[in-house]
Formats: structure tokens, sequence, C-alpha cells
């Protein structure tokens, strides 16, 4: 798949999560936003994996977790921290897919660490693994297509199920 749709489906991803959020006001966060959360950000990783690949690196922080996250404004910043991130893998793959430019594949792999990195922070805060994310993702990816994609299958969800397959 090509990286200017992984990197567009990364910018996407992070609209959503951002709206979820904006708007919390107080930790811990509750259960049902605690699942969304989740879901936003398998589908993130589902589109990180491509630049994963294209980079051989895997999906998983190189540093050691140290941060705390103590307050909503932590979280917002974070998010913050994620846009910024994001926008510089989209810049890199964005000159290279229109204005031929070559890619920078350390710029492109700091980038990623470090949107790795704040993921992982997040998970951390909603008291889940990042392999967790990813394996729910894979689960809940795995009931809207059993067989293989369409865009039929795409358009007409199974939300319910989907839903319980986060949740577990």
């Amino acid at each position: 798949m090509a990286l200017n749709h992984r990197a567009i489906g990364l910018a996407n991803e992070l609209g959503e999560l951002s709206e979820i959020i904006v708007k919390i006001k107080k930790l811990p966060i509750n259960n049902s936003k605690r699942i969304n959360i989740i879901e936003e950000l398998g589908d993130m990783c589902w589109y990180l994996a491509g630049v994963a690949r294209f980079l051989g690196q895997d999906i998983k922080p190189k540093k050691v977790l140290q941060y705390q996250i103590h307050n909503a404004s932590d979280l917002h910043q974070l998010i913050t921290k994620m846009a910024i991130q994001i926008g510089k893998i989209t810049e890199i793959i964005k000159a290279a897919t229109y204005f031929g430019k070559p890619i920078n594949c350390k710029e492109l792999s700091t980038a990623f660490d470090k949107l790795v990195f704040a993921i992982s922070y997040l998970c951390k805060t909603i008291n889940v693994s990042l392999e967790a994310v990813l394996k729910k993702n894979i689960d809940k990816l795995r009931i809207r297509y059993p067989e293989k994609f369409t865009e039929e299958k795409a358009l007409n969800r199974d939300r319910s199920q989907e839903r319980k397959a986060l949740s577990k």
C-alpha cells in the first residue's frame, strides 16, 4: 500500500482520536472512552505498520517509558505531540510523492519512533499494552473482513461485534 495512503490514514485517525481526547476533562478515563481510544490507536497502528514495513522497523518504543500523564492537559499535549510527528511523516512522504524528493529515512524513522513513543504513553495512560491494542485491532478487522477486504464490508460493518472484540 502506498505510503501516501498511510500518511493520510494516520492524519485521519489522529483527528478521530483527538475528537475523543478533547472531550476528556479529567482522569481517569471512563471505560467507554477507553475503548474508543483503543480503537483509534489500533487504526493508527494499522496505518503506521506500512511505514514500519517501509523502514524495516517494528511498532514498539525504543525508549523506556518514564513519562506520566497526570491530568487532561497532559493528555491534550500528548495529542499535540502526536500531531507534530504525523505532520513530519506526512511532509516527508508528500515531498517524495509530489515533488520527487528522495525519502529521508533518518527523519522518517525519527518521526516514526517519536509517534510510537507517544502512542505507547497513551496506552500506558489507559492501562493497556501496545501489543494488546494491536491484537484488538486485528480481532476487530477479522470480524469486519472474515475472508478479505471488500468495499461492501467496509461500508456495512457490524459495529456491535467489533465493539465486543475491542472490549475483551
